[in-house]
C-alpha cells in the first residue's frame, strides 16, 4: 500500500493547500493514515464474514497455520504396538508421504515401542508409553516411556560391530538403525526420568 499512500497523501494535499495552506501537508499524514486503516479494516470485515479485532483475523492467518499433522497414541501390549504401527502407516499415506518412508515409519515405530515393553518397568512396576508422530515437510517419530533409563544408541553402536546372528535378539534394533541410517536419523535423550527416542525420515510427498 505505500504507493496508494503517497499517492493519496500528494491528491489530498494538492486539493487542501488552496484552503488551509500549508497547513494542509501536515493534515494529510494522518488523514492519509486514517483512509488506509479503513480500507484495511474493511477487507478484513469482509474477509472474516464479520466485525472483527483478532490478530489472526487481522493478519488474515489460515486456521491451520502452525499446525502440523500428528498422530498420538498410548500403548501397553504388543496388540497396541501391532496397530499403532498400521496407523503410523495409515498416516503416512494420508498426508501423501511415499510409500517406502511410510512403511519404514511403521517398522521403525514397531520395534522402537516393542523394545520399550521389552525392557522391564520402572520401580513402581507400571510403564506410561505412547508414541507421537508428526509430519511437517520431514517424519518426527518420538518414543515416550517412564521405564529405567535405556539407551539404545549404545546398543546401536555394538550392533555395528557385531555380525548378525541367527535368532538375534536384536534384530530389531539392526532394523532401526539400517532404517535411520539410510533414511534420516535417530536420537535419545533422557529427561526427567523420560526416556524419548527421536526419529526423523526424510521423505517425499
Amino acid at each position: 500500500m505505500p504507493i496508494f499512500e503517497n499517492v493519496t497523501m500528494a491528491l489530498l494535499a494538492a486539493a487542501t493547500v488552496p484552503l488551509i495552506g500549508s497547513d494542509a501537508v501536515w493534515l494529510s499524514f494522518p488523514v492519509t493514515e486514517l483512509i488506509c486503516i479503513s480500507i484495511i479494516a474493511c477487507s478484513v470485515f469482509k474477509s472474516a464474514g464479520k466485525v472483527t479485532f483478532k490478530l489472526d483475523d487481522w493478519l488474515k492467518v489460515n486456521d491451520n497455520f502452525g499446525k502440523a499433522p500428528t498422530l498420538e497414541r498410548a500403548f501397553s501390549s504388543a496388540e497396541d504396538v501391532t496397530n499403532i504401527s498400521a496407523e503410523v502407516v495409515n498416516f503416512c499415506r494420508a498426508n501423501r508421504v511415499d510409500e517406502n518412508t511410510a512403511t519404514a515409519a511403521g517398522v521403525v515405530t514397531e520395534e522402537l515401542a516393542c523394545n520399550v515393553l521389552l525392557h522391564g518397568v520402572n520401580s513402581n512396576n507400571s510403564c506410561d508409553s505412547y508414541v507421537r508422530v508428526t509430519f511437517n515437510r520431514q517424519l518426527y517419530i518420538r518414543i515416550y516411556d517412564n521405564n529405567s533409563k535405556f539407551d539404545p544408541r549404545s546398543e546401536m553402536k555394538k550392533i555395528a560391530s557385531e555380525p548378525a546372528r541367527p535368532g538375534d535378539e536384536k534384530i530389531g534394533l539392526r532394523l532401526v538403525k539400517s532404517i535411520t541410517d539410510r533414511y534420516g536419523s535417530f536420537d535419545y535423550q533422557n529427561t526427567a526420568g523420560i526416556n524419548t527416542s527421536i526419529v526423523e525420515l526424510r521423505c517425499c510427498t
